[in-house]
């Protein structure tokens, strides 16, 4: 042990700190640890800046604040039961993005009451820290507070304003998913890939070599779908 201070090294210093307080505030010099002559040959490991636990004192749990009483999980929900649903006049995309929190959010809303509670359940079954809960209750409020029965959330829609906030969009399409309103718009890699090798190609040559990649990609009567690396090589 390399000596610091009056030849003594910090786990002596620490050793004699916790001594004197047990010993009911005594100075460390008075403790046998520190004591002319004395030198202990071993010490229990620590790291560094940990200071000793008193065993009466409560552990705090991981994500609360001390003194916090823990928040009450939501109350249980299920799916909103409609007996018409109101058509459409025509389908339009919406822009989540200009979704005001201070004055749109609906927190009555049965689906987005049923949502939080089943994403609570999915938070709880897979250990999500509070910040991603509380990321996934902001989503949810913001793509659900005028949710009615036989509305869609695209994903095209909810990617721009969950990325706009910072707030992950496959935990929030997890539970639009479970809930059956989630519907996926995302244009498969394969198209777009076939789409700019094709390009510029003439009809005949085209058409072939677009048939042939299908295949190749799906799958046919004589042959097995094939990994993408390989489609692309």
């Amino acid at each position: 042990m390399l000596a610091v201070k009056d030849r003594y090294c910090r786990l002596c210093w620490q050793h004699a700190a916790y001594e004197s307080k047990t010993a009911g505030g005594l100075p460390r010099g008075a403790v046998t640890v520190l004591q002319s002559g004395r030198r202990l040959d071993h010490h229990q490991l620590f790291f560094d800046r940990m200071k000793l636990r008193r065993p009466e004192s409560p552990a705090g749990k991981y994500g609360r604040r001390r003194g916090m009483p823990p928040k009450p999980p939501p109350a249980p929900a299920t799916q909103p039961t409609d007996r018409w649903i109101q058509p459409r006049l025509f389908e339009a995309s919406r822009d989540f993005t200009r979704f005001d929190e201070s004055t749109d959010a609906d927190l009555t809303n049965p689906w987005l009451s049923w949502a939080i509670y089943l994403a609570y359940q999915r938070g709880e079954a897979r250990g999500w820290r509070r910040g991603v809960r509380f990321a996934v209750r902001r989503g949810l409020t913001i793509v659900l507070s005028a949710h009615a029965a036989g509305d869609v959330v695209r994903w095209s829609e909810l990617f721009p304003a969950m990325r706009a906030l910072g707030i992950g969009t496959g935990r929030v399409a997890e539970v639009l998913q479970e809930m059956g309103v989630l519907l996926d718009d995302r244009r498969p890699t394969f198209e777009g890939w076939l789409h700019r090798k094709l390009d510029g190609l003439a009809p005949g040559i085209g058409l072939a070599a677009e048939a042939w990649l299908r295949t190749t990609h799906d799958g046919g009567p004589r042959t097995k779908s094939r990994d993408m690396a390989t489609i692309q090589s």
